[in-house]
C-alpha cells in the first residue's frame, strides 16, 4: 500500500519542479548531452547517440528548488523517515549527509533527478513519476509493513481530509478510504 502522505508531497514537489526546470529551458538553458558509442548490427560499425546529462542540469539548479512552496513540505517528510539514507546508497550517491535535513534535500535533488532520468523535455509522465517514486519508497520503507486500520472515534469530527500524527499515523475520515467498511465509516446510529 502506498504512503499516501510521502507520494502527495513527492508529486507535488515534482509538477513544481517540472516547471521550474521546463521555464528554464524555455529561456535558454540547455541540458548538457554526451556522446555515447554503441554497437550497430554491424560489428565493425559503431553507432554514436547522444544522452542527456539531466542530472548535471538538475545539481546545476539544486538551490531554486527550495524557494519552491512544495519543497519544505517534502523536506521536512523525508527528514522524519528513517530509510532515506539506504534510498541514496542505493542510487549510488556519492555522498550520504548525516544532517537529516541535508539528507532530504539530497533524496529531493536524487529523485527529481530519477523522474527525469535521460529527458530532454521537463514533462511529468505517470510511468516516471511511478517508477522514481516506487525506488524511493522500497528503500525508505524496506522491512516495515503497512497497515490500515478503520474505527470509528466518536465525539470527533475532522475538519480536513487528513490529520497526520508522526511516524507515518494519521487520521481521516472515513469518506475518505475507499474500500472501508460501511459500519466502520459511518456505525449504525451515528449522528452524520
Amino acid at each position: 500500500m502506498r504512503h499516501r502522505p510521502l507520494y502527495e508531497a513527492l508529486s507535488a514537489f515534482a509538477e513544481e519542479a517540472a516547471w521550474l526546470l521546463a521555464g528554464d529551458t524555455a529561456d535558454g538553458a540547455e541540458v548538457p548531452f554526451e556522446v555515447v558509442e554503441s554497437r550497430g548490427r554491424r560489428l565493425d560499425t559503431p553507432l554514436y547517440c547522444y544522452r542527456p546529462l539531466t542530472d548535471a542540469f538538475i545539481r546545476d539548479r539544486v538551490g531554486v528548488f527550495g524557494r519552491l512552496p512544495t519543497y519544505t513540505p517534502a523536506a521536512r517528510l523525508l527528514a522524519g523517515l528513517d530509510g532515506v539514507a539506504a534510498y541514496l546508497r542505493e542510487q549510488r550517491e556519492p555522498r550520504i549527509p548525516l544532517d537529516p535535513r541535508e539528507l532530504a534535500d539530497a533524496a529531493l535533488r536524487v529523485f527529481i533527478s530519477r523522474v527525469f532520468s535521460e529527458a530532454t523535455e521537463f514533462v511529468i509522465t505517470p510511468e516516471r513519476l511511478e517508477r522514481a517514486y516506487a525506488e524511493i519508497e522500497s528503500a525508505v520503507f524496506e522491512g516495515r509493513a503497512d497497515a490500515v486500520v478503520v474505527a470509528p472515534l466518536f465525539g470527533l469530527r475532522i475538519a480536513s481530509a487528513e490529520i497526520a500524527l508522526g511516524e507515518g499515523l494519521s487520521l481521516i475520515g472515513g469518506e475518505e478510504l475507499e474500500d472501508a467498511p460501511k459500519d466502520a465509516v459511518w456505525p449504525l446510529g451515528a449522528d452524520e
